[in-house]
């Protein structure tokens, strides 16, 4: 406790600069999955949902396609999603987990 003996609290200041840092990391990130797993424990289909969140955020767009194909062969994919939303129950972030599953197939099953 002898470290709290100087407390003292952020300033407005700092406030605004960390405000800032969140904002321009919530920019860079499309769907904001804290990998908690919560979602995928009781999955009827097996979708690596916050893998497949984690690619879809990627600045890496070649590498996350290949991924996502190679996490295909051992999970479901984001389209074999049935809507059941028991992942959206027990998501601690209160994401719409279905409706990015969604925009991750169109984003990696897309034909070429």
């Amino acid at each position: 406790m002898s470290y709290m003996k100087d407390f003292k609290p952020l300033n407005n200041e700092e406030y605004h600069i960390i405000n800032e840092a969140v904002r321009i990391i919530n920019k860079s990130i499309s769907i904001p999955c804290t990998a908690c797993h919560y979602c995928t424990d009781e999955c009827p289909q097996n979708i690596e949902i916050p893998k497949y969140f984690e690619l879809f955020n990627s600045s890496d767009a070649d590498n996350a396609a290949k991924q996502y194909k190679e996490l295909n062969a051992e999970f479901g994919k984001a389209s074999d999603c049935i809507g059941c939303k028991s992942c959206e129950r027990h998501c601690p972030q209160h994401l719409e987990i279905t409706k990015y599953l969604k925009d991750v197939a169109n984003k990696f099953e897309q034909e070429v």
